[in-house]
């Protein structure tokens, strides 16, 4: 369904809730060019507009071609615990359309139509699986269409963030790995790269929030305890609500100075926390 590529030269579609955003290449990072809002949050017709608005003046040089990246409120995403019955990508698969439907069937748009990506390795004790809903798939294909736009990929934005160059920490990091989207925050669990746990949904990130309190919870829900060091990933530089986390760039605001990945260290205790 859709590449797992290196970033193109070419823009990112970042496709948001309630937005959509052009990114592109700048000194040290990415910047932000243009965004529209969407008259109607996940409103598949607001979203045609919203591209056609978009792209209505020109942008940068050569063909207009862009890597699609959607948040996790079009393209869902879940942690799958496979068994010794689910030892093929077409075993995973199934699983995954059987939970999807569980939780997001509708007559609408059914699951057995969507297109689904499993990313893990054989073996590992948790994989992470991704759901594109048809409507979805064919409202941005309509939509790139009549803005003359191709796309080069189209990507979960969360897979896309771990294979950003600059997130080559979070591939070999145990520990905590905050994902901040314009509606929520992902919170995965890391044992050297790999998934340990998933909370898909919680709320965004803000000044006074304890990141400590929230990894101490994910650890006593799924009963895992990857360590205490925190990663903060994001599409600009977020403003760190907690001291002892360290923020992995993903992209460089426009007119800031690039960001650099700082060495992971364990997060304070209680009483060291201000």
């Amino acid at each position: 369904m859709w590449p797992f590529e290196r970033m193109s030269k070419s823009g990112v579609l970042r496709i948001c809730r309630d937005a959509i955003e052009l990114w592109v290449l700048a000194p040290g990072g990415m910047a932000l060019q243009r965004r529209e809002v969407l008259a109607t949050a996940m409103n598949l017709p607001a979203l045609e507009d919203a591209v056609a608005r978009l792209f209505a003046v020109p942008w940068g040089a050569g063909a207009r071609r862009v890597d699609v990246v959607l948040e996790s409120c079009w393209l869902p995403i879940m942690a799958l615990h496979p068994s010794s019955r689910h030892r093929d990508v077409a075993a995973l698969e199934s699983l995954l359309r059987e939970r999807f439907a569980h939780l997001h069937e509708s007559g609408e748009d059914p699951v057995g139509q969507w297109a689904l990506q499993v990313d893990g390795l054989p073996g590992e004790a948790v994989v992470l699986g991704y759901g594109l809903p048809a409507r979805v798939g064919d409202c941005i294909a309509r939509a790139l269409r009549s803005a003359k736009l191709q796309a080069l990929s189209i990507q979960p934005a969360l897979a896309w963030a771990r294979a950003h160059d600059s997130q080559r920490l979070a591939r070999r990091h145990s520990g905590w790995w905050f994902w901040q989207e314009a509606d929520r925050t992902v919170v995965m669990g890391l044992e050297r790269g790999r998934t340990t746990s998933l909370h898909p949904a919680i709320l965004p990130l803000h000044d006074g929030v304890d990141l400590a309190a929230i990894a101490a919870a994910e650890a006593a829900r799924t009963g895992t305890s990857p360590g205490g060091s925190v990663l903060v990933g994001a599409w600009s530089e977020p403003r760190l609500p907690d001291r002892g986390a360290r923020w992995l760039g993903v992209a460089s605001p426009q007119g800031s100075a690039p960001a650099r990945p700082a060495t992971v260290s364990a997060m304070p205790s209680a009483q060291e926390r201000p």
